[in-house]
């Protein structure tokens, strides 16, 4: 399965996928939409991330607030530095 995966990658060039929605129920009773992407978008979007990631990191603003990866949404005791 992998190898077929990747071996399409490579001769077609990479199309993305549409995302599976599926509704999700909030703290006040509502629902919200979410959107849930293939493992074949994943796998593709994994790069870009890992070459763009080092490079967000160097040029953060001075005034932005760190980020621990999680995604959550509470504030940082700290505001990122330079060095």
């Amino acid at each position: 399965m992998k190898i077929k995966t990747v071996s399409s990658l490579k001769r077609r060039g990479y199309k993305v996928l549409p995302l599976k929605r599926v509704n999700i129920s909030e703290n006040n009773g509502k629902m919200r939409p979410l959107g849930i992407p293939t493992m074949r978008n994943r796998v593709m979007q994994a790069p870009y991330l890992m070459a763009l990631e080092p490079v967000t990191e160097t040029e953060a603003d001075a005034n932005s607030y760190g980020s621990d990866g999680t995604g959550g949404r509470r504030m940082p005791l700290t505001p990122c530095t330079d060095g």
